[in-house]
């Protein structure tokens, strides 16, 4: 779970000491030891994983959903607990279970408890969880991350079906939109080329400051001028937020595609 220095912190919980992480929205410590020792209801829209000084794991998935819970094993005595279902097969361990919403979960060197609050309601998903937030290889509740992606990408390749004549190649936004645009290619049978190619490895959507967003933008952008070169261009991404990323990745592919005026004297149209 990666979350700001504000939630996250150390709190006193009776006799033990308690080192927590939060996502969604920022309780206060007193709130997370409420929780920790039963005394609070289920939180409405704030995740939580925390480890006691007396060796307790306890993680909460909030009633809306919002990230994905799991619950996994590497053998028989060591427990694993990640938003993310990819995290523990990439340290060798197992899925046991995907904590449902309004679940808190509490694991000791003894037992495993699991409290829901909800009874037989599911609760509600994050479309966001699907479309950007996880992993591809990551599975939310059960269902898979690449599986879902495909099935969008073929719905957005139908909406295009009229349009198949106008595009030479279709390109993906690095580096989340790959699989949109692969899976978009391959349904309208156009070649995909990775035209844009990224040194940033960091979410620029969820950048809060303007100028840094800006900044991994532009490190995301780095273009195969060969691959695109007098080429109309279906760009592909998988979110559109502020509108800052297609739009310089829009320049770029222009600006490119008609290097050493391989697009003659007029410009380019837009695809």
């Amino acid at each position: 779970m990666t979350t700001n220095t504000e939630a996250r912190g150390m709190v006193r919980c009776g006799d033990v000491h308690v080192a927590y992480c939060l996502e969604g929205l920022v309780i206060r410590p007193l709130d997370v030891c409420r929780l920790i020792n039963n005394e609070a209801g289920p939180l409405q829209y704030t995740s939580l994983i925390a480890l006691t000084s007396n060796g307790e794991l306890i993680a909460h998935r909030p009633i809306a959903g919002l990230r994905n819970l799991v619950l996994g094993a590497y053998g028989f005595d060591l427990a694993m607990i990640s938003n993310e279902s990819s995290a523990i097969g990439a340290l060798g361990g197992e899925v046991r279970t995907f904590i449902r919403p309004g679940s808190t979960v509490k694991i000791n060197r003894l037992n495993l408890t699991i409290r829901n609050y909800l009874g037989s309601s599911r609760g509600r998903l994050c479309a966001l969880e699907f479309i950007y937030l996880s992993r591809p290889d990551s599975e939310i509740d059960g269902h898979s991350v690449y599986e879902f992606r495909r099935a969008l990408a073929r719905l957005l390749a139908k909406r295009l079906a009229d349009r198949v004549g106008d595009i030479d190649a279709v390109v993906g936004m690095p580096e989340t939109g790959i699989i949109y645009g692969l899976k978009v290619a391959e349904a309208l049978k156009r070649p995909f080329e990775y035209a844009l190619i990224s040194i940033e490895r960091r979410r620029s959507a969820l950048r809060k400051d303007i100028l840094d967003r800006l900044a991994s933008v532009h490190l995301k952008l780095s273009p195969v001028v060969s691959a695109i070169r007098a080429k109309r261009i279906l760009l592909v991404d998988d979110s559109l937020l502020t509108g800052l990323s297609i739009k310089e990745a829009s320049q770029v592919l222009r600006h490119s595609r008609c290097e050493r005026g391989a697009c003659g004297g007029g410009q380019p149209k837009d695809s």
